[in-house]
């Protein structure tokens, strides 16, 4: 005669409880590896030094928000991208600086400086915003307030 094998309720839960343990695991795991890859994706895109140095080497000025109109200015354009600024019947290209809060701000002749000088494609070949200002625009006050637009270029 067969007898059926008997099973430990007690043995069940445990293999139940590792299986539920594991699970957690591998879910904890899952989440934090989407964090992480998250929290990559949305960081602000810092220069490098190299960036910074042909930056400054090719005549852009480095310039600081000091209001929180400038800051919110700042803050406004892409990170890692030039942005073309039209103010007051003249160009400036925008490079800003969101972990430092600054900006680096350059004339035409100046872009094409750092252009022939800098090798990353991304930053120069047609990645650029637009952005007009107008001359009684609350924004375009806020730049004025930079120092930049009519200044020593």
């Amino acid at each position: 005669m067969q007898t059926k094998p008997e099973f430990s309720t007690r043995g069940s839960i445990e293999i139940l409880w590792r299986l539920a343990r594991l699970w957690r695991g591998l879910c904890l795991a899952i989440s934090l590896a989407l964090a992480a890859g998250l929290a990559t994706g949305c960081a602000t895109k810092q220069p490098s030094a190299e960036t910074q140095d042909v930056l400054l080497g090719s005549g852009f000025k480095l310039v600081t928000p000091s209001t929180p109109d400038q800051q919110a200015l700042l803050k406004k354009l892409p990170p890692g991208k030039f942005t073309v600024v039209n103010r007051k019947g003249k160009t400036w290209y925008v490079f800003p600086d969101h972990p430092h809060n600054q900006a680096y701000v350059g004339t035409p002749d100046q872009y094409q400086s750092f252009k022939l000088s800098y090798s990353d494609e991304q930053l120069t070949n047609g990645e650029t915003g637009q952005v007009n200002l107008a001359k009684d625009s609350a924004e375009g006050g806020a730049w004025d307030a930079l120092g930049v637009w009519g200044g020593p270029y």
